[in-house]
């Protein structure tokens, strides 16, 4: 409906903020054939590009290490579980 025309704005709030974001995003998106970019940078970028501020407190990473780590003591577990 969009590309169309017949869309409007208004009853949608949703589709209206994703149809405002949309070349942001396209322009975020654009990448050079042989440009690469790490996971961080690329997330930063994202971040900036839709106009919101990322604090680095290390909290992140954090969760990461100890939901990797409970889901290696729920492995363990199992295999002394069927071990027994």
């Amino acid at each position: 409906m969009i590309r169309l025309g017949a869309y409007r704005q208004g009853p949608e709030l949703a589709v209206d903020a994703a149809i405002a974001v949309n070349p942001t995003l396209k322009a975020f998106l654009s990448q050079r054939p042989k440009e690469q970019i790490g996971l961080d940078e690329s997330c930063l970028g994202l971040a900036e590009s839709m106009g919101v501020q990322v604090v680095d407190d290390g909290e992140a990473e954090d969760a990461v290490a100890a939901e990797a780590g409970v889901y290696e003591a729920t492995l363990n577990s199992g295999d002394e579980a069927a071990a027994a």
